[in-house]
This record gives structure tokens, sequence and C-alpha cells, in this order.
């Protein structure tokens, strides 16, 4: 309740104070947002472009999650996805204020998911991340960019934006990573992925232990056999939970 609740306080904030700026509405912004999307790229500050570009790679990184969390939830996430490629934290917050908490997955993977699932579309975003945060540290004028920042409204906003959807990355981490089986590691990630998109794009490149998985199921007990042939030892209970597997004795 405590995370919708700041969700909900940051949706509208951030919604009144794009509309108090304005940003769209400045001479120019319009210019520079149809050069970098056409890669002309000459006279715009590689940190600009580095952002500008990040909030691009941001809604693929949810969409890792929102598409394999959607089919827990009974909304779909595809309106969100979209919405989120052009207004950022403003198109994607209504669907995780809707979406209900729930660690598990059943039934098969489709395409789209195995796609989302995989350690490659993680690692191709982490390689992605990384190399424009370098090519901006190498080739951009920090100073310059923060005096952007503090003047130019269309700066200021998309910069928010960028941090902000990494602060609210973890709304969706902990349930993923629940149903991956590394809810241990989930505390360390968790803050992690809270500083910076590739740490959200390392935890999608997980090795394949990681992978998506359904928890709470029983094998049989007793004698009965399993999907292999083999026998379980009279009166133990295998029991699967996250991925790991345990046998106990009856109580």
């Amino acid at each position: 309740m405590k995370t919708k609740m700041f969700l909900g306080l940051l949706w509208a904030t951030f919604i009144a104070y794009t509309l108090l700026l304005a940003p769209l509405d400045q001479p120019g912004t319009l210019t520079v947002i149809e050069k970098m999307i056409k890669f002309q790229l000459e006279g715009i500050n590689p940190y600009l472009v580095t952002v500008f570009a990040l909030m691009g790679v941001w809604p693929m990184v949810y969409a890792c999650l929102l598409f394999i969390d959607e089919r827990t939830q009974n909304i779909s996430a595809g309106p969100a996805f979209i919405a989120s490629n052009g207004a950022g934290i403003i198109g994607l917050i209504p669907y995780l204020l809707l979406r209900q908490p729930q660690p598990q997955f059943s039934g098969r993977k489709d395409m789209l998911i195995k796609i989302s699932d995989s350690r490659w579309t993680g690692l191709v975003l982490l390689l992605t991340t990384i190399w424009l945060l370098a090519w901006a540290w190498l080739n951009g004028d920090w100073g310059d960019y923060v005096q952007q920042w503090q003047s130019i409204p269309f700066v200021h906003l998309i910069t928010w934006d960028c941090c902000l959807m990494a602060v609210i990355f973890p709304s969706l981490l902990g349930d993923d990573m629940a149903r991956r089986g590394t809810r241990r590691r989930s505390h360390f990630l968790g803050s992690l992925s809270s500083s910076a998109v590739r740490a959200a794009s390392l935890s999608l490149s997980a090795p394949p232990s990681a992978r998506l998985c359904n928890r709470n199921r029983h094998f049989p007990t007793d004698s009965q056999k399993l999907k292999h042939g083999k026998i379980l030892f009279s009166g133990l209970r295998l029991t699967v939970t996250g991925c790991s597997c345990r046998v106990r004795p009856p109580a």
C-alpha cells in the first residue's frame, strides 16, 4: 500500500511539474528532439543524447518484466509499454498502480516471454547502456549539461524522468526475482537497480539458473514414481520452492 501511495503521489506530482514547465512549448525543443531522432547530433551535448537514448532503453528493460508480469494480472502491459516510450514514468506508473503483487508464474512461455526472459536480451541492454555512458563520459561536457539542466525545461524534465525510471524499478523487481527463484539476492539487486539502468540490465542477464520457474510444486510422496522414473524413498517428501529442492521427513 505504501508503495502505491508513493507511486500515485509521484505520478500526480510529475504530471503537474511537466504541465508547469511545459517543455514542448519552449522554442527549439522540438528541433532538438527531431535532430536526436534523426541522429543529427552535431552541436548537441553527448550527455543529453545519452539521457535521451536511455529513455528508449528503459522501456525495453521494463518490457522484460512487464510482459512476464502481465501474465499474472488482469490488465495488459502493452499500453504502459507504448506510453512509457513517449511519456516515461507518466505512461508507466498507471500499470504499476493497477497491478497486484504476484510472485508466481504459471503456464507456458510464448515467444514474447522467451525473448523477454532471455539472458541475451539483458546482455544487449547492459552493453548498450555501458556504451552510451562511456561515450557521454569521453565526449560530453558535464559542466555545460548542468547549465542546460538548470535553464532548459526539456533537459531538466528528461533528466528527472530518466532517474525516476530507475527509482520505481524495484516495484516490479521483487516479484520478478521471486518468479526466477532469486529472492535471496533481491535486497542487493533491488538497491542496485535504483541507482542505474545497467544494474537492471545486469539482473536480466542473470545465468540460466535464474530463469522463470513455477513455485510451490509438490512431487509425489512415498513410493510414487517421478517423471524420470526415479522412486522416492518411503516416508519422504520432496518439495520444490523457488527452484530449490529439499527433502524432509514426514511430520
